[in-house]
């Protein structure tokens, strides 16, 4: 049997209500210990690699045969002294030291379980060398109980010892309960085989992600990152360079409304020295703030009369400034709309119909860089004139519900899959469709507890995209709870 070690006990806090993993299986061995082969040895690297990958070593880890008896088999079998190899493992368990990173991790994990989560450790190892780490001045009551090879007589990948282990731990009709981490590949697809999840360790920051992607509450991680950052999330650049900007803020803040919004809060970055307002931004502002009529009137004349010589509503309030973008029409067709104005911008919608129809946004727009922004901007045209009971053309929505199905489990970023998960919503599309983009997106969840930087929209001129954190957690937020409710 595994040695049994006490359970700490902890405040009685929640570490995730959402979640059915109530266990994690870790490697001890280039895992929580990590040890080098030294250089100098008498055995190279590669020789103890060798020495360790052999039958004897495998017998000996299982405790069926003795540390001398496996060094002279060894000894045989590559042709090496076996008072080499022992000297040599003996420089190597000199080097052994604890991953702290990870074991702080692992004990803030548990005590923030509230006891709920337990940790068990399965090792293949030989009980001297075992012996070796236990008398270590380590916390091993972080574990509830450890396995080890040499005790239970079995080793990694065997199935039978992955069996034995769940039956200790009462989980062998629920293995999808438990998270199992090693480093060696092989170990991970027998854990996957059974249903388990499992990481394969690369090192200690990729699996400490990993490892609350799976444990964590999302929605609960995101939104105390939006809580934290709040007020004090500007866009940057794919470059680094930082971008006060209105279109991705939290424009409910603001307490005025001017007649047009202008992209850029302060000195227009990586563009020319005076920069236009535009209609993107002006038609979003409107439709989440709301605004007095006259101010809603007077917006959209001067957007009705400021059409291209197809009769397409232009970006920008500047006839030097001649530029048409399906999405930012969009956002205009959605304003138009909810004000019972929509017979003035026929020919654009027509045009964006046209787009849609023949999917050519899939390559994104003039100013946006992926195809599903734009299905967004219909998810929202859609559901706003939906919820306010004004109508639009009854052929867009069977269209727009196609085109949400055809995207789904396309590469993209984690915005670009938020964004259209929120679009597939909007189309009805049930959450068994979706649940690869769904899992997708939460594995790309950062440590901090936000989504990572994503290019949102290009800077023509300037060759580079802009992106928002702050926008990528909350869209993806919204995306994960539409699919929970």
């Amino acid at each position: 049997m595994g040695a049994r070690v006490s359970s700490p006990s902890h405040p009685s806090k929640q570490l995730s209500g959402h979640t059915p993993h109530k266990v994690l299986i870790l490697d001890l061995g280039d895992v929580i210990f990590n040890w080098k082969a030294p250089t100098d040895g008498k055995l190279s690297p590669r020789t103890l690699s060798r020495a360790m990958s052999t039958l004897p070593w495998h017998d000996f880890e299982r405790g069926q045969i003795s540390e001398t008896e496996c060094f002279q088999r060894i000894g045989e079998i590559l042709a090496v002294s076996p008072s080499d190899i022992a000297e040599t493992i003996q420089q190597a368990k000199m080097s052994l030291q604890c991953d702290d990173r990870l074991v702080s991790t692992l004990k803030e994990l548990k005590c923030d379980s509230g006891g709920a989560l337990k940790i068990y450790a399965m090792s293949n190892i030989a009980k001297p060398h075992y012996d070796i780490i236990r008398s270590k001045d380590w916390e091993w009551s972080l574990f509830d109980q450890v396995f080890t090879s040499a005790g239970v007589g079995m080793r990694k990948p065997d199935l039978q010892f992955y069996k034995y282990v769940l039956e200790a731990i009462g989980l062998e009709h629920c293995p999808q309960n438990v998270v199992f981490v090693d480093d060696k590949r092989e170990n991970v697809v027998s854990a996957l085989s059974l249903g388990m999840h499992a990481i394969r360790f690369e090192d200690s920051e990729k699996t400490i992600e990993r490892m609350f992607n799976i444990l964590g509450d999302p929605v609960k991680r995101g939104e105390e990152y939006l809580q934290r950052n709040a007020k004090n999330m500007h866009s940057t650049t794919n470059t680094g360079i930082a971008i006060k900007e209105n279109f991705a803020q939290e424009l409910i803040t603001l307490k005025t409304y001017p007649l047009l919004w202008n992209f850029f809060q302060e000195q227009p970055v990586l563009t020319t020295s005076t920069y236009p307002n535009d209609f993107d931004t002006t038609s979003l502002a409107l439709t989440v703030l709301g605004c007095p009529d006259s101010v809603a009137e007077a917006v959209m004349d001067k957007m009705a009369n400021n059409v291209s010589s197809d009769g397409i509503i232009q970006v920008y309030d500047d006839p030097q400034r001649l530029r048409v973008d399906a999405m930012v029409c969009v956002q205009i067709l959605t304003l138009f709309y909810l004000r019972g104005r929509d017979d003035e911008v026929r020919k654009t919608y027509d045009w964006v119909y046209q787009i849609l129809l023949h999917r050519a946004y899939l390559d994104g727009t003039l100013y946006y860089c992926s195809p599903d922004y734009f299905l967004y901007a219909l998810n929202r045209l859609i559901t706003y004139t939906r919820q306010a009971g004004k109508p639009i053309p009854s052929d867009l929505f069977p269209l727009f519900q196609e085109r949400c199905k055809e995207r789904i489990g396309a590469p993209g970023d984690a915005l670009a899959i938020a964004v259209r998960l929120i679009a597939c919503h909007c189309a009805g599309i049930p959450v068994s469709e979706v649940r690869r983009d769904l899992c997708t997106l939460k594995t790309l969840q950062c440590q901090d507890g936000g989504w990572p930087f994503c290019g949102m929209y290009r800077i023509p001129s300037a060759k580079t995209v802009m992106g928002n954190r702050g926008v990528s957690t909350a869209v993806a937020v919204k995306a994960i709870k539409l699919f929970a409710d």
